[in-house]
């Protein structure tokens, strides 16, 4: 299984070709991965630096989403996302059953129940962003 993770084929080669790819692709994920806990690091002391020179009261945004919003917000970016992946399973995704449906059972994951009204809300909101952050 790991081999398929990492796109390696075993097929005509011997055991240590096999391990040496598997080994490198290993040192690949690593280094991703160092280079983001670096940049994940950076970014909080970017936050910390910025926010000190920034008046209580002022910059950000003003209508922040709270927890729930944003996990319907993240769910419908993930569910377009996969849409436009798959561009031939119908028409551009659009507020109806199944979004909510899929938003509904990101909800369930986290135990957090979603009405059909803020999933509609959140769309709007979502929809009207051209960042589609």
């Amino acid at each position: 299984m790991w081999l398929t993770v990492a796109g390696i084929s075993k097929e005509g080669k011997d055991q240590a070709t096999v391990n040496a790819e598997l080994r490198i692709a290993s040192d690949r994920v690593s280094d991703a991965i160092r280079a983001l806990e670096d940049l994940h690091s950076r970014a909080r002391t970017t936050i910390a630096t910025v926010s000190k020179h920034i008046a209580p009261g002022h910059g950000g945004s003003r209508h922040r989403p709270t927890a729930k919003g944003q996990l319907i917000m993240d769910a419908i970016a993930i569910y377009s996302h996969i849409r436009g992946q798959h561009p031939a399973s119908g028409a551009r995704p659009g507020f109806g059953g199944p979004l909510v449906r899929f938003v509904s059972a990101v909800g369930k994951l986290f135990a957090v129940s979603v009405k059909e009204t803020e999933i509609r809300e959140v769309w709007r909101v979502w929809k009207s962003n051209p960042r589609k952050s």
